[in-house]
């Protein structure tokens, strides 16, 4: 007997679907503009801290990007 998850035995709402993708594609492009704001900051010579409040980006984050130039 082969046992399935719940969730492939529900229907599929491609309604739903392009929702939950349109909210993807929201979210990654906020956050493709908090990454090309920290890297304009940091181009600017803005301290990570100041970066970190103003993008709520870690600075873990922030160091990876500086790094990366």
């Amino acid at each position: 007997m082969l046992f399935l998850p719940n969730m492939l035995l529900e229907e599929f709402n491609i309604d739903i679907a392009k929702e939950v993708w349109q909210e993807e594609a929201l979210e990654k492009g906020r956050r493709n503009e908090k990454y090309d704001s920290a890297k304009t900051m940091l181009t600017d010579g803005e301290p990570v801290e100041k970066i970190m409040r103003y993008t709520k980006l870690t600075r873990e984050e922030i160091e990876k990007l500086r790094d990366a130039e």
